[in-house]
């Protein structure tokens, strides 16, 4: 099997700060690979070592065969980087923006003539290079910086959060644009956005507390959890630990979390339907149930509930 990118024991401290330890992970070539991380997980920290912005403490990464360390000029020409915040100077023109960018790239002015069409074509915006870049919306904008990142065609693009701050006309729309990439390209994407991961990336890696928690398909995450029901309930008050033993007691139970603002999981099997006995035993107590649900198993509530800790 061909990777393009191979991370080991990849491991970075701000100072006595932890920010990610021995983290590995492998992506192959024309593959879209998704992070994902509640905030402070590691996400840019990696982002930046991959685009060889930070130098990581301990452990190496292998980029189509180079370590970063030696030889992160090469690798940088094979890696096209919209970054989240993106710079985009406001009183340019579009066409004037990526001459500019193509020309920090090296690109000779054939070369960048005729990229500066291609990138254009593909991230849909040739109707606008000759706009102000300050008269656009965030959606075109993105598709700009976007377009910056796919000159010199680079064989890895790596985005963070290419679809924050954008309506839901435009996420549909960066969504279907990044997804004729795959295939074409290594694309890597941070995101928060667990609806987007789900749609765009091939296979998504968890992480929490600068560590991998969890790395497969958005469908083996979701999968990860079948045959276990997760139950979401809320009472009006009580005692939250007298309220855990006595759902602990229920036969089939494995594991009851308490959350911030009163909510409580339940990790159970499947069958029986232990609903109806868990209701029962809240309100015999004399305690107000103000709400108990199932939770769905997509990529978000699996997400949210390895992030609680609910599975290791």
């Amino acid at each position: 099997m061909e990777y393009e990118i191979v991370s080991e024991a990849l491991t970075k401290f701000y100072g006595l700060k932890m920010a990610i330890e021995d983290v590995n992970f492998c992506i192959r070539k024309g593959e879209v690979v998704g992070f994902l991380g509640p905030n402070g997980a590691g996400k840019s920290t990696i982002l930046k070592i991959l685009t060889c912005f930070l130098r990581p403490t301990k452990g190496r990464v292998v980029i189509d065969g180079m370590d970063i360390i030696k030889r992160s000029i090469e690798i940088r020409r094979l890696i096209g980087f919209l970054p989240e915040n993106v710079p985009l100077y406001s009183e340019l023109r579009v066409r004037d923006f990526l001459k500019f960018c193509g020309t920090l790239k090296g690109l000779s002015r054939q070369r960048l003539r005729d990229d500066i069409e291609r990138v254009v074509e593909i991230c849909d915006i040739s109707h606008i290079k000759d706009s102000l870049i300050r008269h656009l919306s965030k959606g075109l904008k993105q598709r700009v910086g976007l377009s910056q990142a796919l000159l010199g065609d680079p064989s890895i693009l790596i985005l963070d959060e290419p679809t924050s701050g954008l309506d839901p006309v435009q996420r549909v729309e960066m969504k279907r644009l990044l997804k004729r990439l795959s295939g074409k390209k290594t694309v890597i994407i941070s995101t928060h956005i667990l609806k987007d991961a789900q749609d765009i990336c091939d296979r998504v890696i968890i992480l929490k507390d600068g560590k991998v928690l969890r790395e497969d398909t958005p469908e083996g995450i979701s999968k990860a959890i079948e045959g276990q029901r997760l139950i979401s309930l809320k009472i009006k008050e009580g005692a939250k630990e007298e309220i855990e033993e006595l759902l602990k007691d229920i036969s089939g139970v494995h594991e009851v979390i308490l959350e911030d603002e009163g909510e409580i999981i339940i990790k159970a099997d499947f069958d029986p339907d232990i609903r109806p006995e868990v209701a029962r035993s809240i309100i015999n107590k004399g305690y107000e149930l103000l709400e108990l649900k199932e939770l769905k198993k997509d990529l978000e509530d699996s997400f949210f509930y390895l992030i609680r800790g609910a599975t290791q």
